[in-house]
Parts: C-alpha cells; sequence; structure tokens
C-alpha cells in the first residue's frame, strides 16, 4: 500500500510536526500545490491518508483516493463540514479532527470582538486615524449587567460564558444536545427565548443540515 500523505492545504509555518511523526513511518508527505477539485483529485490519487485544513473535499476527491487505497481523511481543526463524510463513509474511508483544537483561542477571540463593539475600539481608531480626536458620547457602553446569549454550550461555548461571566455579564446558554446542564448559565428553553432579551449573541455551533439556512 502507498505510504504517501496528501496534506491539501495548511496555515502554519512549516511542516516540522508532521514531518517528525510520519517520516520515521516511512511516510512521505506531499503538499497539493491547488484545492481545486480536479487537481486534488489527481493529487489524491495514490495516497494512503489525507490531512485537510480548509479544502474542500467532495465525492470525486474521495474516490480517487478510495481507489488507490487510502484509508483516513484527517482534518486539521474541529469543524469538517468541508468534507464530504458521507461519501468517505460509502467508500469505507475514517474522517478523523481534532475536538480540543484551538478551544480558548476562538473563546478569547469571541470577548475581544464582543469588546471592540461594546467600547468602540474599531470605529474609534479608524476615526484617529483619519484625525478625528472627538471624544465619543452614547456608543461606549460596560459589559457588566448587559445579557449575552451563547448559542452551543460546547468546549468553545463554555469558555465564552466562564468569560462572559469574569466581565459581570448576565448569560444564558441554549443547547438542546446538553443533558446534563452543568453550565454556568441560565438555562433557555428555546433559541428564541435565548436571544428574546440579548444584548449580544455568541454563536457557536457545528455548521449541520439541521441548522443550515
Amino acid at each position: 500500500m502507498s505510504s504517501k500523505v496528501l496534506i491539501t492545504d495548511h496555515v502554519f509555518e512549516d511542516l516540522d510536526a508532521e514531518r517528525e511523526i510520519l517520516e520515521p513511518l516511512g511516510a512521505e508527505l506531499v503538499l497539493a500545490d491547488t484545492t481545486g477539485e480536479e487537481e486534488l483529485a489527481e493529487a489524491a490519487r495514490g495516497c494512503a491518508a489525507m490531512l485537510v485544513c480548509f479544502a474542500k473535499v467532495g465525492k470525486p476527491v474521495i474516490a480517487a483516493a478510495a481507489e488507490s487505497g487510502c484509508r483516513i481523511i484527517s482534518r486539521y481543526g474541529i469543524g469538517y463540514d468541508n468534507i464530504d463524510v458521507g461519501a468517505a463513509t460509502e467508500r469505507g474511508l475514517l474522517v478523523t479532527y481534532v475536538p480540543d483544537y484551538c478551544l480558548d483561542e476562538v473563546a478569547d477571540h469571541a470577548m475581544a470582538l464582543l469588546l471592540s463593539l461594546a467600547r468602540g475600539v474599531h470605529h474609534a481608531a479608524l476615526s484617529v486615524r483619519d484625525g478625528d480626536w472627538t471624544v465619543p458620547h452614547g456608543t461606549v457602553h460596560r459589559l457588566r449587567g448587559r445579557r449575552l446569549a451563547v448559542i452551543g454550550v460546547g468546549g468553545i461555548g463554555r469558555r465564552v460564558v466562564d468569560r462572559a461571566r469574569a466581565f459581570a455579564m448576565e448569560v444564558v446558554g441554549f443547547d438542546p444536545y446538553v443533558e446534563d446542564w452543568r453550565v454556568p448559565a441560565e438555562r433557555a428553553r428555546s433559541l428564541e427565548e435565548a436571544v428574546a432579551d440579548a444584548d449580544a449573541v455568541s454563536l457557536h455551533v457545528p455548521l449541520t443540515d439541521e441548522n443550515r439556512t
């Protein structure tokens, strides 16, 4: 069986970590030149495994890989909606992901965006850049006492709840898939209830056929 591992795309400075793990196993790392479907399908021929970041891996790519004995497609990160899991399953290919990838980083960034909006940071920065040093009135708000709706309280959502509570925000959460509610936030019974009185909404759910609009 081929020992070629295809990397469709990545956002890292280098691939030293992958090489350190795979080369001692006799695997050859091959980086795709482009993420176009036809080109990826051609690159996938002869690979034993695929590492995927943002590239779309659909049926043609999966079929080409499966025909040459590919056994696994691994996604860099949490979401995997860019991979046709159904097609991979039909071909007998495993699809894996990294469930704890950048949980704190995403939660931190969500709070950074919330703070930027509440404090008018971006608008003020643009105004100063244009030479306007007028003190803003009525556009800068405190977070204490504001109500935040967190939709989806998985690994990231729970961290956002913790951070929001540290700013003394009132937090309400909604997640129909959590049975044992141990989230330190008020539990909403529906999405509509969660957002009804919210000053801000933080969305942390995977894209699925159920919530695609």
